[in-house]
């Protein structure tokens, strides 16, 4: 029921912001838009995103060092096989999906996967901020006298409820690393054993159960201990979000909007923060909603209808080739979509 009522008002939510940043979209002009869209920047706009997608299979192939030798072409299906139920399913289905097909298909186990899948969100996260404070740098303050009020609500979104937003998601990293960090030891680890051995009211075999899953789930962050591993888990998670940002600059050209590298950086990072929201989904609602609003406060444009065209079309170039070959590749390691819903 629980599950039902955030499914609902995540889709609540995704319509209310298509209908608020739609408003001023005057749907001739968008079809002009789109019309007008020099589509032979798909070609490396599609090449950038997707060979990303490639380079973070590399990076999870190596977060499960030194215990397993995963190449990127290895973890590549069962990545977007999970990324395809995530598009597709409410929640972060996906994430637990991609768990069970790779601790299957390379006899990982399901913890030491998921810990993976943990490391790799706090990667993607230090990344992403770490990226918008270089292009926060180099490009020109964001107006503060520019605002973009949430439908439905009192808030509106300007350069200061950025700002704290921001400030916000950079403090819960911090925390989160510092975690990550502290669970690593081996006496952390101990201790949640000797704590969950203590819990009277859980019979003996769960209480083993649980031991096994902390030692398994430990596991999964071993290769944050060696700097020559850590050293390209970092430098590969720069260029898959380098390459990302290279992609919506391509489409970007496509629609002549004068978008700069730095400015590209930002928006996927913005995206990000909009797309934390519950919604519908696949992020339909918040991820428009996002790149509006980025390329209004960085007067990138200033037509509603031309942005909505850019937003819908990265959107769908990072959508539809992500569900049709992720769901194909589902049916090929027979994850059907009943049973994992």
């Amino acid at each position: 029921m629980k599950k039902n009522i955030i499914f609902i008002v995540g889709c609540l939510i995704s319509v209310a912001l298509i209908g608020y940043f739609t408003r001023a979209v005057e749907w001739g002009k968008f079809a002009s838009a789109l019309g007008s869209f020099k589509w032979w920047w798909l070609v490396p706009g599609l090449a950038a995103f997707y060979y990303s997608m490639y380079l973070r299979a590399v990076r999870w192939g190596l977060l499960f060092k030194p215990h397993y030798d995963i190449k990127g072409w290895q973890a590549f299906a069962p990545l977007m096989v999970g990324f395809a139920f995530n598009s597709i399913l409410p929640g972060r289905v996906g994430e637990v999906v991609r768990c069970l097909h790779i601790g299957k298909s390379q006899k990982t186990g399901v913890p030491v996967a998921l810990a993976t899948v943990v490391a790799e969100r706090i990667l993607d996260a230090v990344t992403l901020f770490g990226m918008l404070a270089v292009a926060f740098a180099v490009l020109p303050p964001i107006d503060p006298n520019t605002n973009v009020p949430v439908p439905g609500s009192t808030v509106v979104l300007n350069a200061k409820v950025l700002e704290k937003s921001i400030h916000g998601l950079i403090t819960i990293c911090i925390v989160l690393v510092v975690g990550l960090i502290v669970f690593m030891f081996p006496w952390v680890q101990l201790t949640c054993i000797r704590i969950t051995r203590r819990l009277g009211f859980m019979s003996a075999r769960i209480r083993r159960a649980i031991a096994r899953i902390i030692i398994k789930f430990a596991g999964g962050f071993h290769a944050l201990k060696q700097p020559a591993v850590m050293a390209r888990i970092i430098f590969h998670s720069v260029v898959l979000w380098v390459l990302v940002g290279v992609s919506n600059l391509a489409i970007a050209r496509g629609f002549d909007l004068p978008m700069s590298l730095p400015q590209a950086l930002a928006l996927v990072t913005l995206i990000g923060i909009f797309i934390t929201i519950p919604a519908a989904p696949g992020y339909w609602g918040l991820y428009e909603a996002g790149a509006i609003f980025t390329l209004t406060v960085m007067k990138i444009s200033d037509n509603v209808t031309v942005m909505f065209a850019y937003a819908i079309m990265i959107h769908l170039v990072q959508y539809v080739p992500i569900v049709v070959i992720g769901l194909w590749m589902a049916r090929k390691a027979d994850i059907g979509l009943k049973r994992m819903q």
